[in-house]
């Protein structure tokens, strides 16, 4: 495996950044006959998302990589959500990895807006996946699930 996680994005980004756009209802790839084909940054940009508020996932085979939640967006042809287990397929290994962290991450960022303990906003901490709420001086962190498949005999 090369996708090696991180948290904060370096000064100067890779060339041609790999971008994963969470959409409710899976990855946003865009369709053709050659496969599914992630979004590069002039596609987010396109598409009316501001890239800004991605959050850096690491490197993949010498590439950052980021993920924005796009929330239920309609988005034009040829563009579409897929379920991450319909692109393992034509993402490998090192992308699909990536992906499911995507998913994680941006799912983590929707859902952690606010404070669970008093309902205040929270606020990104720099150089970490997560966020703080300053009022109750609470740190929340993602969920990451692992998964693992073992055959008992």
């Amino acid at each position: 495996m090369s996708f090696v996680p991180g948290a904060a994005a370096p000064a100067i980004v890779s060339t041609q950044p790999i971008w994963f756009l969470v959409h409710d209802a899976g990855l946003v790839v865009q369709t053709g006959l050659s496969g599914p084909r992630l979004p590069r940054r002039s596609d987010v940009v396109e598409l009316g998302f501001d890239p800004d508020r991605a959050h850096y996932l690491g490197r993949s085979k010498g590439e950052d990589c980021f993920a924005l939640h796009v929330e239920s967006a309609t988005l034009p042809e040829p563009w579409g959500p897929q379920s991450l287990r319909a692109l393992y397929a034509s993402l490998g290994d090192d992308l699909f990895l990536a992906a499911g962290r995507a998913v994680q991450i941006a799912t983590f960022s929707l859902t952690h807006r606010h404070c669970g303990r008093c309902g205040r906003p929270t606020q990104p901490v720099p150089g970490e996946h997560s966020v703080r709420c300053d009022a109750d001086s609470l740190t929340f962190y993602p969920r990451i699930a692992p998964a693992i498949i073992v055959l008992v005999r």
